[in-house]
């Protein structure tokens, strides 16, 4: 496939939100005042990309976020379920602090454990997460070749994206490494996806900008 055939995706974290705030686990949470400032500064740096679609979960940080960087350009945001967070199960919403000590035990293991590892019975591993969140991101590059896309997600799902395109192992992209309204920018066909650059994500404390 000629190359600018492909579709450019911006895969951005959702700004700052309450539960971000206070370290709680999933949940769905509206952003802060900071995190609506980061998502209209985003908006700034992004003025210049023509995107034909806007996409984001159906958690209201990410749609909020997606709605304040198009601000004024007459898009609409489409939701869609499955760009949503990692499903926690039954910590979903929970303080981290009451089960860091469960996420300390598993951190460093090799991403060949990590990827099926869960917290709780009733979580989606990283592998689930990744498998469903991927399919999504296939069904609307295959619709938007040529095109510019704008989708906003979540850390966790990012993470998992990155270190499937072989950016680094988990262990050296821990949880957090993504900033708030950091983001991947990848190219595709529609089966195999490249990163080209990314803004916001620290690999070992230190931030890889424009890969």
């Amino acid at each position: 496939m000629k190359k600018n055939n492909y579709c450019t995706i911006y895969l951005v974290r959702h700004g700052e939100c309450e539960g971000n705030t206070v370290d709680r686990l999933g949940g769905d949470t509206q952003l802060t005042s900071k995190g609506k400032l980061q998502a209209l500064e985003l908006g700034k740096e992004f003025k210049n990309i023509d995107f034909s679609a806007v996409f984001s979960s159906k958690l209201l940080r990410a749609e909020q976020t997606a709605q304040l960087i198009i601000e004024g350009r007459g898009l609409s945001v489409h939701k869609v379920e499955n760009l949503r967070e990692r499903h926690f199960g039954k910590i979903d919403g929970q303080p981290v602090a009451e089960y860091i000590h469960l996420f300390d035990a598993v951190k460093n293991k090799p991403d060949k454990e990590h990827w099926k590892l869960k917290i709780v019975d009733d979580m989606e591993s990283a592998q689930e997460a990744l498998t469903r969140f991927s399919k999504v991101l296939r069904e609307i590059v295959n619709a938007y070749l040529g095109k510019k896309i704008l989708i906003v997600a979540h850390g966790t799902v990012m993470r998992a994206l990155l270190v499937s395109l072989g950016y680094c192992s988990f262990r050296d992209l821990p949880a957090g490494s993504l900033k708030n309204t950091g983001y991947i920018k990848l190219e595709s066909d529609g089966d195999k996806f490249f990163i080209k650059e990314t803004k916001g994500v620290e690999v070992r404390g230190k931030e890889r900008e424009n890969l």
